[in-house]
């Protein structure tokens, strides 16, 4: 096997044990990712940019995946767009966060032509960056059932992917993909928001994602 081959199995298998600590968890250990962190010093504070995906899954459950020691705020608005977001991004930059995830793209498969996506994508970046010193989560995105918008989606997800040699990503179409002929991530009435087990995985996913960015630079 390859070296790309091993890459991309060991993320995969990553999300996977995540999940499974993630279910054990919500039996045992109310600590989440907050028992890898010491127990002295500040709270990381971690907002959300993001639609209804986050807004109806309560941020993906990730107060309970990441635990007390992180403090989430959700700022997610059903229906909102990238441009809808960078039109008044200061709603969301009230406070200073260590991380703010974007979870944006689902609307605008829908609401303009998609090659206008990356420039809007960036626009927004840049109003980001020119008002607060958060780092920046890029989602890459889950891949519906509904034909047209996933098309969509996996054309938007090459651009979104580009962005790794700029910021870290959270890539929710591998795992997507990977799964969807195993498991159910889709409610059969609704193609587009994803079912439990879906928005847990999204959760799992970003939980690895925030994993991977702090607790080895707090554990020094």
């Amino acid at each position: 096997m390859n070296s790309n081959g091993i890459r991309r199995i060991f993320p995969f298998w990553n999300i996977l044990i995540l999940l499974f600590f993630s279910c054990v968890q919500k039996e045992s250990d109310p600590q989440g990712l907050s028992a890898l962190l010491p127990l002295q010093g500040p709270l990381l504070k971690i907002g959300i940019i993001g639609d209804s995906l986050s807004q109806r899954s309560d941020g993906f459950g990730l107060r309970e995946k990441l635990g007390t020691r992180f403090l989430l705020t959700d700022y997610s608005v059903s229906g909102r767009s990238v441009p809808g977001w960078t039109q008044v991004i200061g709603t969301a930059l009230t406070e200073n966060q260590d991380l703010l995830i974007l979870e944006l793209g689902t609307n605008d498969v829908s609401g303009y032509p998609i090659d206008q996506f990356p420039t809007n994508y960036e626009t927004l970046l840049s109003m980001i960056h020119s008002h607060a010193n958060s780092a920046i989560l890029v989602t890459v995105l889950a891949p519906t059932i509904q034909a047209g918008y996933r098309a969509n989606i996996l054309q938007i997800n090459s651009y979104l992917k580009s962005l790794e040699a700029r910021y870290p990503i959270a890539d929710m179409e591998s795992p997507f993909l990977e799964l969807e002929n195993t498991i159910p991530l889709y409610p059969q009435t609704d193609p587009i928001h994803p079912n439990p087990a879906g928005y847990d995985l999204m959760g799992t996913v970003y939980a690895d994602s925030i994993l991977k960015l702090f607790v080895p630079r707090l554990q020094k």
